[in-house]
């Protein structure tokens, strides 16, 4: 029976926005599409969407290995570029609150740096939602970036479990990242594969109906109509 149900942020609770983001740059196609390639699909780029690395790291990365570009570059990152690329998923946050008012009991376990986990508990006002959350920078002081605990290692799974003293077998996994939910699996949670909110939402709520006897029925409403002026 699932009582506790997990969400990680970054896809999930946060989507995405590469298209937008590149609007507000007066270049060329071209630069924007190089700029685009540099960001979003280089080794650097993956690891700092998987959380592996921040920000200040990424662009000194990006600055040693693409001098060309250091204009465009720096230019990128005169804000955060977590917050200039990902926007909020109000639909994925409306189910996170029906959860806990359902007597879930609700938890956040993401790869973020400080920064970013502070912009996101401000974004939602998360803490007010939620029973507990584990964020990876705070296990930055236990060793150099590369060896610090991040998803998929199971290092942080486990300070999850141990902080919060559930069993995976009575929680639901939600995460975008396919190397997570193997990780997440490989330790009895139960998981499902984050694809969108219109997509899995139904799917997350479908799983519970069947495996959380204990609780509140869910709610079965159109998410697509649910927006920022329900927060």
């Amino acid at each position: 029976m699932i009582k506790n149900v997990v969400f990680d942020v970054s896809g999930v609770l946060l989507k995405f926005n590469f298209l937008g983001f590149f609007d507000v740059f007066n270049w060329t196609p071209k630069v924007k599409q190089q700029i685009s390639e540099i960001l979003f699909k280089s080794e650097q780029g993956e690891n700092y969407m998987e959380g592996k690395i921040s920000n200040a790291t990424f662009c000194k990365a990006l600055l040693s290995s693409y001098p060309k570009h250091k204009d465009e570059i720096k230019q990128v990152f005169k804000k955060e570029l977590f917050e200039q690329i990902t926007v909020p998923d109000y639909n994925t946050f409306e189910l996170l609150k029906e959860l806990k008012s359902s007597d879930y009991n609700v938890y956040i376990l993401s790869n973020m740096d400080r920064k970013q986990s502070v912009y996101f508990r401000n974004l939602f006002n998360i803490d007010e939602h939620i029973n507990g959350a584990v964020y990876s920078y705070e296990f930055d002081s236990r060793g150099p970036e590369e060896d610090s605990f991040k998803k998929p290692d199971p290092r942080i799974f486990k300070a999850f479990l141990a902080k919060f003293g559930i069993n995976p077998e009575e929680t639901l996994y939600i995460d975008d990242g396919k190397k997570n939910i193997a990780t997440a699996k490989t330790l009895g949670f139960n998981t499902v594969v984050f694809k969108s909110s219109d997509t899995t939402i139904p799917q997350i709520k479908s799983y519970l109906q069947v495996n959380s006897s204990e609780v509140k029925p869910l709610r079965y409403v159109n998410d697509s109509q649910v927006g920022p002026e329900k927060l």
